[in-house]
C-alpha cells in the first residue's frame, strides 16, 4: 500500500497527525512489509503506532477471491477486504486497487489527495509537502503526477 512511501522518508507520523481522530489499521501483510523494510534498511526504525489486526473470516474469503479473480497482491487484497468489512478509508497509490475498491464501494484516497490534505488540514505547510513529494520520488522511485495541483 502506498503509505509505505511515508516510512521510507521517515514520515509515517504524518498519517497519525492527519487522521488524529481515527484508529489506523495495519493489515497483517503490510505489517510484515514494514518489518522487512526496517530489517533491510529501506525503512528507518521507529515506533509504529497503528493497530495491527487479524483478518476476520469474511475478510479472508474476500482476500482469497480478490487474489484468485483479480490477481491482486496479498497486501492490496487484505486492505480492500478490511476497508470493506470494517467501513474504513483505504489509502492506496495503485490504480488497479482504486478500481477494485470502487467496485466494492470502498472509500479510498490516493497519494496526491493525501499530500494535498496534509497542507489543507494544516498538518504541514505547502513547502514541506513539496519537499516530501521530491523525497518520495527520489527514495521510492515513483513519479507523482500533477504536483502543481497538489499544492495549489
Amino acid at each position: 500500500m502506498f503509505f509505505l512511501h511515508l516510512p521510507k522518508i521517515n514520515k509515517l507520523d504524518l498519517l497519525q497527525k492527519l487522521f488524529y481522530k481515527s484508529t489506523i489499521l495495519l493489515a497483517p501483510s503490510v505489517s510484515k512489509e514494514i518489518k522487512q523494510g526496517i530489517r533491510l534498511g529501506i525503512i528507518p526504525p521507529g515506533p509504529i503506532r497503528f493497530s495491527r489486526i487479524k483478518l476476520e473470516l469474511s475478510e479472508k474469503r474476500l482476500v482469497r477471491e480478490l487474489r484468485e479473480t483479480r490477481r491482486l497482491g496479498l497486501a492490496d487484497a487484505e486492505c480492500i477486504a478490511i476497508a470493506k468489512y470494517r467501513n474504513c478509508l483505504l489509502i492506496t497509490n495503485d490504480h488497479n486497487v482504486e478500481t477494485e475498491a470502487k467496485s466494492h464501494s470502498v472509500s479510498h484516497i490516493n497519494l496526491p489527495l493525501l499530500l494535498r490534505e496534509l497542507w489543507k488540514s494544516n498538518v504541514l505547510p505547502k513547502h514541506q509537502v513539496a519537499k516530501h513529494m521530491k523525497e518520495i520520488e527520489e527514495k521510492d522511485r515513483v513519479v507523482i503526477k500533477n504536483k502543481g495541483l497538489i499544492i495549489e
